[in-house]
């Protein structure tokens, strides 16, 4: 891969063996995260990434790691917090997300990249062998979540957009929109500085 694990190591104060395992990137999240990340979460991290093609180059891996760290405010929430307010209420009604009334909670945002809907959940939950449908709940366990993530960037096209190194647009592609935009953008750069 084109990524220098040593240096990163060697920059996250973690045994330099060149092998980015669970104690690795508990460093990397708990860095980029400014709190302390476990191997409880770090664990998936490190068994599934490699798979996805996001450990293939910097770009990719600060993009992944800038986003969900952001979306999960610094790996603490699986599963969206729900009021639920005027704009969630209308999650029940989401057609595009293939969503039927009712279907607002069960389907909300999960992983820690906040995947919603019925339909993301029905479609992620067939390509990792999980009825996400019938269980929505778990979603919400931390290697589960990881899963979620990934099969949600490969399917967006995400590690592509990384790769052109405009960490504007994967936040868009990732948010629909500028929510939050500054800091992704400033998470994704502190992951750079260790990675790249």
């Amino acid at each position: 891969s084109g990524m220098n694990w040593i240096a990163a190591q060697i920059h996250l104060g973690v045994k330099p063996d060149g092998r980015f395992g669970p104690l690795s990137y508990a460093a990397l999240l708990s860095y980029v995260s400014g709190r302390t990340i476990g191997t409880d979460i770090s664990a998936s991290f490190a068994a599934n990434l490699g798979a996805y093609g996001v450990e293939d180059s910097a770009n990719r891996l600060a993009g992944f790691i800038g986003q969900t760290a952001h979306e999960s405010g610094g790996y603490r929430y699986t599963r969206e917090l729900w009021g639920p307010t005027a704009a969630q209420k209308r999650y029940d009604m989401r057609a595009d997300l293939g969503n039927k009334p009712g279907d607002g909670y069960p389907f909300r945002g999960a992983g820690w990249i906040q995947v919603t809907g019925r339909h993301w959940f029905d479609v992620i939950g067939h390509s990792i062998g999980v009825d996400l449908i019938a269980h929505p709940e778990k979603a919400g366990e931390p290697g589960m979540a990881t899963l979620i993530s990934l099969e949600w960037w490969k399917r967006n096209g995400a590690n592509g957009v990384a790769d052109t190194g405009d960490f504007t647009r994967l936040s868009r592609l990732v948010n629909g929109g500028d929510n939050g935009l500054a800091d992704r953008l400033a998470l994704t750069a502190k992951a750079l500085k260790v990675l790249a």
